[in-house]
């Protein structure tokens, strides 16, 4: 029985068209109609991220493949996704991993501000650490489907996976995709204006389209963006986790996984044991890789962070930067906001110019300055939103530093016509 509002309602286009998880109860709760159900094809696009490396003097691109549901099919895997949490919670409490793993879960109430400072918290309180912060490889393409079945099966209660699991199960694994590129191309249009408009094919144009499907048959691997996704990347490490989670907290020190990404905090005396465990442990799941060039290692000495070189440095986790005793917002982030703002500056300033008069004020001013900074139906949280609720989790009034001036800043770019 649902207790809470699982289902969110999503304007996006897709084959079917957008209702309320109301009309489809019926189907969703009834494990006999999902036995039988026919999963539409996800539609599969890029995101492309370009971030300069000061180190190397180069601009890296990061390609993230994202694949979206239909409608009907989204509500499936909302429901399903929900009755895994539970099932995962009830696993992860009994066997000592509860606390350990914190993204994608329905029981802990927390986000990377509460998770980052529970961390730097517990660094503080000690002496000589070692910290080992790492991420792993295109984690989820390379989940490994028969090791996540057999995982997926265990915390479920089952020997066998009921047929209704099993489906759902199998539509995330041998998934079929249609690229979003290849329909504006069938459709004679660009990609922006396919995703604007209330249908992106009708079942006639999507049979025409299965010339450009694209199934999974590897053998691993399950699509980023489907509801249910999240919670089987973390039902694929159940073992992981027990394991390194034991060895660490034995050793008095503190484990914690964020999806991909993983930060333990240890006494020095342990390292070399440590990595050893390590090591053998990401050869027990199928497919796990560490990203080398992401696995950082530092050192708590005497109040500060160190690196390997016992050079003195900061350490980066979830957003946000610690030096032994003060915790900020990452400069990357901060730099960030002040470059879209004056992005958005440079447009207002160019149409404000040409029409001779003060344009898009009120959504500058609501974007990107305290003004905007209260949440209501028609205004989104901005940027310094997200600031005062790290402030007030962390109990820090450092962050603020970070942006105080940016009023000041904004308003000398802002161009002002009579």
């Amino acid at each position: 029985m649902i207790k809470r509002n699982i289902f969110k309602y999503k304007s996006y286009s897709y084959f079917d068209n957008k209702k309320c998880h109301k009309h489809f109860l019926g189907l969703i709760k009834n494990p006999k109609k999902i036995e039988k159900h026919g999963f539409y094809p996800f539609i599969h696009y890029v995101i492309k991220q370009h971030k300069y490396d000061n180190d190397n003097n180069e601009t890296k691109t990061k390609e993230r493949d994202i694949n979206y549901s239909s409608h009907i099919d989204r509500y499936i895997y909302e429901y399903y996704n929900d009755l895994l949490n539970s099932k995962y919670n009830d696993y992860a409490s009994k066997n000592g991993i509860n606390k350990c793993v914190v993204a994608y879960r329905n029981n802990l109430y927390q986000n990377n501000i509460h998770i980052a400072r529970n961390i730097f918290n517990f660094i503080k309180k000690g002496s000589d650490y070692y910290i080992l912060v790492a991420d792993f490889t295109k984690y989820f393409d390379k989940i490994d489907h028969k090791f996540l079945k057999s995982t997926l099966s265990l915390v479920l209660g089952y020997e066998k996976l009921p047929l209704d699991w099993y489906k759902v199960y199998r539509s995330v694994t041998k998934f079929s995709n249609i690229d979003l590129d290849k329909i504006a191309e069938y459709k004679d249009s660009t990609v922006k204006r396919v995703r604007k408009t209330k249908r992106i094919a009708s079942i006639e144009e999507l049979h025409e389209l299965k010339k450009y499907l694209q199934i999974n048959n590897k053998g691993f691997g399950i699509p980023q963006g489907s509801s249910i996704s999240s919670s089987l990347a973390n039902v694929n490490l159940i073992h992981y986790d027990k394991g390194l989670n034991n060895f660490i907290t034995f050793k008095e020190g503190i484990y914690r996984r964020y999806c991909d990404d993983i930060v333990i905090v240890i006494p020095i005396g342990f390292k070399d044991e440590l990595l050893e465990n390590f090591e053998r442990l990401n050869k027990t799941v199928p497919g796990l890789e560490i990203h080398c060039d992401k696995r950082q290692e530092y050192y708590y000495k005497d109040g500060i962070i160190v690196d390997k070189n016992n050079q003195y440095t900061t350490l980066r986790y979830l957003g946000f930067e610690f030096d032994g005793k003060c915790i900020k917002v990452r400069e990357k982030t901060i730099t960030s906001f002040f470059l879209k703002a004056y992005r958005s500056l440079k447009f207002v300033n160019a149409v404000s110019k040409k029409y001779k008069r003060n344009a898009y004020r009120k959504k500058i001013y609501t974007s990107f300055t305290h003004l905007g900074k209260q949440k209501s139906k028609r205004n989104r949280e901005n940027f310094l939103t997200y600031i005062d609720r790290c402030v007030k989790i962390m109990s820090d009034n450092g962050k603020k530093k970070q942006v105080s001036k940016h009023w000041v800043r904004f308003n000398k770019r802002l161009l002002k016509t009579k």
